[in-house]
């Protein structure tokens, strides 16, 4: 019998309520701790922050107030207060983000939900300024000779990863992945391939930040690269998703099934609440090749189509977060 109500809340709600229950009654550090637990489990950049924090400081709690707001940027957490209630008027929620940007508060969930706004409003000049020309690249490792022996042959980045599958994990829906096996924390990884190929891929987004700096404004000066791998076969695939505690993505791949079918395209388009012909948002197709690397901002919607062809598809994705 279907449930009559709201919806029941997500393990990201309960622990962030907890967690400010122990704020409030005055364990600060306890609370502090869970919250941010909260907002790194599943769901947990669907957390209303800003709302949150402007409950503690109007209970006096200034200092947890803040503490909330830091820990909210750094994680992927959205502080627009306007921007978490389905009411507003996107006009009002556009000013509040451009008071939060200019004070330094700003990630990629709240860049992606600012450009949903500008976006419903028809502001595509603005959303220009955030998605320009080569806001979306691709590079290929044959072509340019700018990598060590080791990461020019990318069956050996799939070896290494094929390698490691038991360590990972089978995943029919977490997150983005669906039906596929991810594997975590590859930077952690000794493998003279992986070393190599994440030290291309930050050679590439270092270029790419200074050739997109005036997009992203807002980027912290010191970022790390992190990366994990997403093993796909026939129906794998990535569902529409951004990623909200970087500010540079990348998806490099390392095999690509045989054959004339679909091998799991990259997109990137408008998010899934808008319409496909929603103004100003780019609408791309990448073929993944071996050898190929996209970049693109974390805070710009993307997926992949499912794979429908035999064979495997061996993806490492990396992204650049707060250092």
């Amino acid at each position: 019998m279907p449930s009559i109500g709201p919806e029941a809340p997500t393990a990201a709600e309960n622990l962030a309520a907890s967690a400010l229950r122990l704020m409030l009654a005055g364990d600060a550090d306890g609370g502090l701790e869970r919250y941010s637990a909260a907002l790194g489990s599943e769901d947990g950049a669907q957390l209303p922050c800003g709302i949150h924090a402007e409950m503690l400081a109007r209970a006096g709690l200034g200092e947890a107030a803040a503490r909330v707001r830091a820990i909210a940027v750094r994680a992927g957490g959205n502080l627009c207060v306007r921007g978490c209630l389905d009411a507003s008027d996107p006009h009002e929620v556009i000013a509040e983000y451009r008071v939060l940007f200019d004070n330094g508060e700003a990630n990629a969930t709240m860049v992606a939900d600012y450009l949903r706004q500008l976006s419903k409003v028809g502001a595509t000049d603005a959303m220009a300024r955030l998605l320009g020309p080569e806001a979306v690249c691709v590079r290929d490792v044959e072509s340019r000779g700018e990598v060590a022996a080791l990461a020019t042959d990318p069956s050996a980045i799939a070896e290494a990863v094929l390698a490691r599958v038991a360590e990972g994990c089978w995943v029919s829906a977490r997150q983005a992945t669906r039906d596929s096996h991810r594997i975590d924390n590859l930077h952690a990884w000794d493998d003279p391939p992986i070393t190599a190929l994440i030290q291309w891929v930050t050679a590439q987004f270092e270029a790419y930040r200074a050739r997109t700096a005036r997009y992203m404004p807002w980027m912290p000066a010191r970022l790390s690269i992190e990366a994990l791998a997403v093993v796909s076969t026939r129906g794998g695939h990535t569902a529409s998703h951004i990623h909200p505690c970087g500010w540079i993505t990348g998806v490099f791949y390392a095999a690509v099934p045989d054959g004339d079918g679909d091998v799991g395209r990259l997109r990137v388009g408008a998010p899934e609440d808008l319409a496909a012909s929603a103004p100003g948002w780019p609408d791309l197709t990448i073929d993944p090749r071996p050898g190929r690397l996209a970049i693109l901002p974390s805070y710009l919607t993307h997926w992949s189509t499912p794979v429908d062809t035999p064979g495997v598809r061996v993806a490492v994705v990396f992204d650049a977060a707060p250092a």
